[in-house]
C-alpha cells in the first residue's frame, strides 16, 4: 500500500482477484491513498472418496444419538416411566422384553430371577436383588396385557408393592418405541424419595442397556 498527494477521489476498480484505486484518508488532510489488494480466494478441496464433510457427519451422529436417548419421568403414586426408541423390529424386541430372565441379565445390575411355573398364561418368578440401599426378595407374576406384559408382586417380606409394566409400539422407519414403568414402595426404613430417585436412575440405564442390546447385540 503506498500513499500520496494527489488530488480528487479515483473510483476502485474490482476484478476478479483484486482491488485497487485511490481513497481519500481524512486523517491525511485530504490525501489519498492508493490501494491495490489482491484477494486469495480460499480453495475447496474435494473429500477423498467422495466423503460426507466431517461437519455434516457429526452433525447426524448427534442428531440420531440424542434422539435415541432415554426419557425418564416421574408420575404420580411413585411410578417411574421411562420410554425410548430403538432401531430394531417390534418382533425383536417383544421377544426380549416378554423374557423376565434375559432382561435381568441385560440389565446386570444385581437382579436375579428365577422362574417357578406357568399357568393360565403368566409366569410366577422369584426375584432377588443386591443393591448398596438394600438387598430384597419378592415373588410375582409377570402376566400379558395389551402392548406389552405386567409384573405384579403377590408376596414379599421386603416390600409393601411392586409393579412393573413394558409395553411396545411400533415407530417410524421400523422402529420401535418401549415404554417401561416400574413403581416400588419398601416395607424397610428407608425414605420413599430415595427409593423413587434410584428408580429413575435404574429405569433409565436400563433402557440404554436394552437398546445396546437391540441394536449391537
Amino acid at each position: 500500500m503506498h500513499s500520496g498527494s494527489h488530488g480528487g477521489r479515483g473510483a476502485l476498480q474490482r476484478g476478479r482477484n483484486r482491488l485497487s484505486g485511490r481513497v481519500p484518508d481524512p486523517e491525511l488532510g485530504g490525501t489519498s491513498l492508493w490501494l491495490d489488494y489482491t484477494v486469495k480466494r480460499p480453495t475447496r478441496q474435494p473429500l477423498p472418496g467422495g466423503s460426507v464433510p466431517l461437519s455434516l457427519a457429526a452433525t447426524a451422529l448427534l442428531g440420531s444419538a440424542f434422539a435415541a436417548e432415554p426419557t425418564v419421568t416421574q408420575l404420580e403414586d411413585h411410578r417411574i416411566a421411562g420410554a425410548v426408541v430403538v432401531q430394531a423390529s417390534i418382533d425383536q424386541v417383544r421377544s426380549v422384553v416378554s423374557d423376565p430372565v434375559l432382561i435381568s441379565r441385560i440389565d446386570n445390575s444385581g437382579t436375579v430371577i428365577k422362574l417357578l411355573g406357568s399357568q393360565g398364561g403368566c409366569t410366577s418368578i422369584h426375584t432377588t436383588v443386591t443393591h448398596p440401599i438394600a438387598s430384597i426378595a419378592y415373588d410375582a407374576e409377570v402376566c400379558p396385557i395389551e402392548s406389552g406384559w405386567r409384573t405384579r408382586m403377590v408376596k414379599s417380606d421386603d416390600l409393601q408393592a411392586f409393579e412393573s409394566v413394558w409395553r411396545v409400539h411400533p415407530a417410524a422407519d421400523g422402529h420401535t418405541r418401549v415404554e417401561y414403568e416400574v413403581r416400588t414402595i419398601p416395607d424397610f426404613p428407608v425414605p420413599q424419595f430415595v427409593v423413587d430417585r434410584q428408580t429413575r436412575s435404574s429405569v433409565d440405564s436400563l433402557l440404554k442397556k436394552l437398546r445396546t442390546h437391540l441394536e449391537n447385540g
